[in-house]
């Protein structure tokens, strides 16, 4: 144990034979040790290349989804892109519309003050035509009072025409009379006369 080889090393031949054999078990120790060592060494890069065939396995899925990620991505910055020139396209045709509707309503401004002119145009002519027809009103009543008025006039001259006939049969009556006297006065004379 404390000695050194050259001491520990026996003399005879039995006694080498087992110095020797206890070296090799002691050899055949150290290399089942090292063997178990190795084969646990082993046992761990197998592992480790497991966790490492797993996480390439993760990694890879990873990549797959980051690069259908990207995909996706692409679509939707394409997408992004065509909804922007759709509404570029858009906000060109609203403004398009709001320089068309600007114009309707400076049309539609200036038609309105034509109209409230064509209005107060026709307000003044209503009032005069209201002053008219107020006039025809007073004329129409001057017309009505004069038609009154003749028609009492002539209401008036057939009366007096009705006297006037009915004078001239009493003056032919009165003239027939006279007539009759006169032949009866003629006659007397004659008798007389005679």
């Amino acid at each position: 144990s404390g000695s050194s080889p050259r001491s520990a090393f026996p003399s005879s031949s039995a006694g080498i034979v087992t110095y020797l054999l206890r070296r090799v078990t002691y050899l055949l120790r150290i290399v089942t040790y090292l063997l178990k060592i190795v084969t646990y060494l082993l046992r761990i890069v197998t592992y480790l290349l497991r966790i490492v065939t797993y996480l390439l396995r993760i990694v890879t899925y990873l990549l797959m989804r980051v690069t259908y990620l990207l995909r996706m991505v692409t679509y939707l910055l394409r997408m992004v892109t065509y909804l922007l020139r759709i509404v570029t396209y858009l906000l060109r045709i609203v403004t398009y519309l709001l320089r068309r509707v600007t114009y309707l309503l400076r049309i539609v401004t200036y038609l309105l003050r034509i109209g409230t002119c064509l209005l107060r145009r026709v307000t003044y002519l209503l009032k005069k035509v209201t002053n008219l027809l107020r006039i025809v009103t007073h004329l129409l009543r001057m017309v009505t009072y004069l038609l009154r008025m003749v028609t009492y006039l002539l209401r008036m001259v057939t009366c007096l025409l009705r006297i006037v006939t009915y004078l001239l049969r009493i003056m032919t009556y009165l003239l027939r009379r006279v007539t009759y006297l006169l032949r009866i006065v003629t006659y007397l004379l004659r008798i007389v006369t005679y």
